[in-house]
């Protein structure tokens, strides 16, 4: 069993080297991702800021971007932060670039030869893609202190233990959490944003649903993720 230790994203954390390290975000940004894998795009480029997202597109790099800043996404972007795709919105085959507020950002801070995103809708996948690896070392990141990540991270932990935890308690741990994040936001004047964002979060909330891992292969610029199927 490899030693694993799980901590938050924040800026006077130090990232310890591992031989491999897992970056969560469920809400929303590899949620998101995952859902782009499975909608057919080959690779996602992973940057830390907006105006590196931007580069990519302008030179030709990746086909799309997707993500936010402060949770709203850029005009200029193609996608939000949204799990829930609109049809035909990925072609098959196609590079789409990431920039997150915590996601990506949590990618970029990682100091593992091996790195892996992951949300909830593929946390079995992502166990057994790193079970395979036979490390002796596992780095968690939650990139928020938010308590959906911290519930996936003990999910993920408990299946590397060789345990089965109950994916039915992750799901409502993710639930629940997206109740608490709507709460500064409860107003008739909001509405609309805390309903799309609630339907975000009941599709974080499908554990286990994506069978892939999602591995990154680090460049000078961004972190690479590919879909490995687990």
């Amino acid at each position: 069993m490899a030693s694993t230790i799980t901590i938050p994203l924040t800026d006077d954390q130090v990232v310890p080297p591992a031989q491999v390290t897992i970056v969560i975000d469920v809400i929303r940004a590899f949620t998101t991702a995952a859902e782009v894998f499975a909608a057919g795009a080959s690779q996602i480029v992973c940057v830390a800021e907006v105006d590196a997202a931007r580069q990519l597109s302008a030179s030709g790099r990746v086909d799309h971007l997707m993500g936010e800043v402060r949770g709203i996404g850029p005009a200029d972007f193609d996608h939000d932060n949204s799990p829930r795709l609109p049809p035909k919105l990925v072609d098959a085959g196609s590079v789409w670039g990431q920039r997150t507020s915590n996601g990506t950002r949590g990618l970029a801070r990682s100091a593992s030869p091996t790195i892996v995103a992951a949300g909830a809708t593929n946390a079995s996948a992502t166990a057994r893609y790193v079970t395979r690896l036979e490390p002796t070392d596992v780095v968690i990141i939650c990139t928020g202190a938010d308590p959906e990540d911290w519930a996936c991270a003990a999910y993920i932990e408990q299946l590397l233990a060789g345990h089965s935890p109950d994916p039915a308690e992750l799901a409502a741990a993710i639930i629940a959490a997206g109740q608490e994040h709507i709460q500064p936001w409860r107003s008739p004047a909001v509405q609309q944003r805390v309903d799309s964002f609630l339907a975000d979060v009941a599709q974080c909330a499908l554990v286990d649903r994506h069978p892939f891992a999602m591995v990154g292969t680090r460049e000078a610029d961004s972190i690479v993720l590919s879909r490995s199927e687990c």
